[in-house]
């Protein structure tokens, strides 16, 4: 017994210190892995909490500030805003989904936002229990014109149904429409949907500063943002400088027309677009126009045309003529700039298209601002 005890001896040392290396590897290990951690640490800070100005109160702008809560929800974002519902552009607008007055931005862009927005929008009217207090359904209707073949829209693809209107559909419209276009559309009104994802916005801990006109990037700047999403419409051209901007106007009336129950629209810029508790007649698109007042000339042709398609409407009371200013631009500008030590989102100039772009082009503003907290967290 005694022979054996210096093997035994040597074994229990050589035991010993593979048990302390063992415990050193762990040990590096754990250290290693608290390094990582420590390290990814503001990177995922950064990823979540940014500081991020929106500047604009309208359908852009709220959908875009709601869009950015909804992916980074510990962003602390604010909006600022000259005017707020009911005193935007969108608030005007009859909310009727149709791409228009949006120049040569490109199709596939068009097609990408649009049917974002439309999905939407349909999804809404469909599982949302305040749809109707938000303003959104499904409206089928009629584009009616005056020559024999009413050509493609390379859109068509998006609503639910899109086809030629029938010889028997046409029949119950003035002689001087030849073919049309049957489609069901999606409405959303401004004046009842801006609200709604302003509370939205709000319950997600979102700020709106009211009354405030941002007349400078440099004073966000200022303000300790560095990252700031420009939705100001017609604002555009004094804050940006954007020369390429200009005002669309249009003039509408709501009337009280219960009884009808589709909508249409007419080449010669006729409409009759159906809303909540009442009708929109349209319109005029006047290109250069700043004239915000209620033209009786406007108004007078604007009910004669609608009364020419549709009869009825003559027994419509009119409950208010609106005048409202569309950002008219040669495209919808959607971009990145850096500008200072600042990153500036452009999402403006939609035309007479906010309300059937406005989901898809806040979804774009997203991707953007994520991969550049991406990239900024990785240099962390």
């Amino acid at each position: 017994m005694s022979s054996c005890w210096p093997f035994l001896s040597i074994k229990n040392r050589l035991l010993s210190l593979i048990s302390n290396l063992n415990s050193f590897l762990r040990s590096l290990g754990t250290r290693a892995a608290t390094v990582e951690l420590s390290n990814s640490a503001p990177s995922n800070r950064a990823m979540s909490s940014p500081k991020i100005a929106v500047v604009g109160a309208g359908i852009i702008g709220i959908s875009s500030a709601l869009r950015i809560l909804q992916a980074f929800p510990g962003a602390e974002v604010t909006i600022f805003a000259e005017s707020v519902s009911p005193d935007t552009t969108s608030d005007v607008a009859a909310g009727f989904w149709g791409p228009s007055y949006i120049s040569n931005t490109p199709h596939e862009l068009v097609i990408s936002w649009g049917k974002e927005t439309y999905d939407h929008l349909v999804d809404l009217a469909k599982s949302d229990p305040q749809s109707g207090k938000c303003g959104v359904f499904l409206a089928p209707g009629f584009e009616l014109l005056s020559v024999d073949d009413p050509g493609t829209r390379y859109w068509s693809h998006i609503p639910l149904e899109f086809r030629r209107a029938t010889p028997s559909e046409l029949s119950v419209f003035p002689s001087r429409i030849k073919s049309g276009i049957y489609f069901i559309s999606a409405v959303a009104e401004g004046s009842k949907l801006i609200p709604h994802l302003t509370d939205q916005f709000k319950a997600l801990g979102g700020k709106l500063v009211e009354n405030h006109r941002v007349n400078s990037f440099s004073e966000l700047q200022q303000m300790g943002y560095k990252h700031i999403v420009n939705c100001t419409g017609l604002g555009a051209m004094k804050l940006c400088g954007d020369k390429t901007m200009f005002p669309i106007r249009g003039q509408v009336h709501r009337v009280a027309a219960p009884w009808l129950k589709f909508w249409f629209t007419s080449d010669d810029g006729t409409y009759c677009l159906m809303n909540t508790n009442f009708a929109v007649l349209g319109g005029v698109a006047q290109k250069g126009d700043w004239n915000m007042s209620v033209s009786e000339t406007d108004k007078a042709g604007i009910l004669s045309r609608n009364y020419a398609i549709w009869p009825s409407l003559r027994a419509a009371p009119v409950l208010a003529d609106l005048v409202g200013l569309r950002p008219g631009r040669d495209k919808v500008r959607l971009e990145r700039e850096n500008i200072g030590d600042c990153t500036v989102y452009h999402n403006y100039g939609h035309g007479g298209s906010g309300l059937t772009l406005f989901w898809g082009c806040a979804g774009d503003i997203v991707k953007l601002l994520k991969a550049d907290l991406q990239t900024a967290a990785c240099k962390l």
